[in-house]
Order: structure tokens, then C-alpha cells, then sequence
């Protein structure tokens, strides 16, 4: 077991953690970290006050971010298999004077991340895409379903997240899947689960920037 506050070095003390007087509850940690930001710890049966201090924050990834990087592994799967995709723009939002601007896109028509072409449109539909979460699908849904008599016949509309599983057979590896949902007809069709190589993917979009200069 990890120390509860650095996460690197081995637990080897059970502690009674308080901030600010307030009683967190039993957790593992090192010694120094022990020393650091623990007031009371508890070793054969002897309980030990220490000075109040705050616990550190842990940098939590915004989740936009992991919103934004789905998108941009959707939309370089599309390109890969010959598809012009053009995803919603951000633009800079102002919330108050003296806070700093902050980056957000609209979706298309409410409820879209993406729309792909291909060069010969007599050969593929139009690819309507919205990525969404695993959680969030019954609400992508929603707002999709709202906009059914506005659909063209030969459009291609899906719902599509991401999916990581661990490997049967090798732990350290894992199975990435674009997990997707077609809208036809007034109705959403089974998922088809569709094998991707993030890493190859990553390097196609490169090749593809570096082209453009």
C-alpha cells in the first residue's frame, strides 16, 4: 500500500489524519509525510499529537480536457479512414472582470462534436458525430432525438465514447475501443465497438500536421 499523500513511498504507519481540527478518518502513510501534515497518529496504542497542517490539493485534470482529447482521438480516427471533418470552434469567454478568460465551443446545433465529408459524397453518407461519455449518453440521446425531423435521410448521426478495458492476457496493457450508436429512423441501433490504436492514431495526426507545414 502507497502513502495516502505522496502516493510514491510504501505506507508504513496507520494515522489518524485532522485538518484544521476536523478528524478525516484512518488512512496509510509514510513517515514523512506523517511528519509533515499529520496531527494525531496512532502506534501501539500511543497516540502522538503533531502540529495542524493543511493536507496539499491534488491537481485534478479538468474534465474538458479529457472531453477534448475524445474528441480529437474521434476526429483523427475519421480522417484516417478518409473523411474532412470539421469540429465545433472554441471561442474565449470573459466571466468576470479580473478572472481569467477561459476557452469553450458550442456544439453544433446543440448536439453535435463533429460532422465528416468524404471527396466523392455519392460514396459515404455524412458523418454526424457526438462524443460523450459512457455516463452521459442518455442525455447526448435527449438532445439528439430532439432534432430527429431535422435529420437528412442520408446523414450518418452516432453517439461515440471511448472505452479503455484491461488486456485478457497482459495487465500492463490495455484495449482501446470507440464504442458507437447509430440514430436512424427514429431510433438508436445496438453499439458496434471499433478496435483503435491510440499511439497510431497520434502518429497519423502528426504526419498529417507536419504535410501541412
Amino acid at each position: 500500500m502507497k502513502c495516502h499523500v505522496c502516493q510514491g513511498a510504501p505506507a508504513t504507519i496507520e494515522l489518524n489524519p485532522t485538518v484544521d481540527g476536523i478528524v478525516c478518518g484512518w488512512d496509510s502513510f509514510c513517515l514523512d509525510c506523517a511528519e509533515k501534515y499529520v496531527t494525531h497518529w496512532r502506534k501501539n496504542g500511543v497516540t502522538w499529537e503533531r502540529r495542524t497542517v493543511k493536507f496539499p490539493k491534488r491537481k485534478k485534470r479538468a474534465t474538458g480536457t479529457r472531453g477534448t482529447a475524445a474528441e480529437l482521438l474521434v476526429a483523427t480516427y475519421l480522417e484516417s479512414i478518409g473523411y474532412l471533418v470539421h469540429r465545433a470552434a472554441p471561442s474565449t469567454f470573459f466571466n468576470q472582470p479580473g478572472r481569467k478568460p477561459f476557452m469553450k465551443s458550442h456544439d453544433l446545433f446543440g448536439c453535435l462534436d463533429m460532422i465528416g465529408i468524404q471527396g466523392n459524397p455519392a460514396s459515404e453518407r455524412t458523418w454526424a458525430v457526438q462524443v460523450t461519455t459512457k455516463d452521459g449518453r442518455a442525455h447526448r440521446r435527449k438532445k439528439i432525438d430532439a432534432l430527429y425531423a431535422f435529420w437528412p435521410p442520408s446523414w450518418r448521426v452516432s453517439l461515440v465514447y471511448h472505452d479503455v478495458t484491461p488486456h485478457a492476457t497482459h495487465g500492463a496493457r490495455k484495449n482501446h475501443q470507440l464504442i458507437m450508436e447509430d440514430y436512424y429512423s427514429g431510433k438508436w441501433w445496438p453499439s458496434v465497438a471499433i478496435p483503435i490504436n491510440p499511439k497510431a492514431l497520434e502518429a497519423f495526426r502528426r504526419e498529417k500536421r507536419a504535410a501541412r507545414g
